[in-house]
């Protein structure tokens, strides 16, 4: 079990050697590997954020009336240190089958890594399924 913490291989190519099948798509190349989720890209906060005090439009309908005369034209955002730090992941959109497939094994997550199974999962199923339908 050492010896995958310390492996260099892209993990497309560790898990296909660790299944014992091929996952189909084009054999992954060795390079060195890339920072620590290179694949999330990073917007700067202030294009993603409203200005604190901002009435969210659309949300009125969904949240009842409220008894509060200030709050009755809807939820108003927040200043960002008011939220937790996990609301700040959900704008990051996540990784490619192609980022996953380049990226190596020792700096693959667990959620990375069951990503890259689901979504190899998924175009394999896609394929079977496009060569039953002929």
């Amino acid at each position: 079990m050492s010896h995958v913490n310390n492996c260099r291989r892209p993990l497309a190519r560790l898990v296909t050697e660790t299944a014992g099948r091929r996952t189909g798509g084009p054999r992954p190349r060795h390079q060195p590997s890339p920072p620590l989720h290179c694949c999330y890209s990073s917007s700067p906060p202030s294009r993603l954020a409203m200005k604190p005090g901002t009435i969210i439009p659309g949300l009125d309908k969904i949240y009842a009336p409220s008894k509060d005369k200030a709050a009755e034209k809807g939820p108003v955002v927040l200043p960002r240190e008011e939220y937790p730090a996990w609301v700040g992941d959900l704008a990051r959109p996540l990784p490619t089958l192609a980022k996953l497939r380049s990226m190596e094994f020792s700096d693959a997550t667990d959620k990375e890594m069951m990503r890259y199974l689901k979504l190899t999962r998924r175009v394999h199923i896609k394929e079977l399924n496009g060569d039953s339908a002929k």
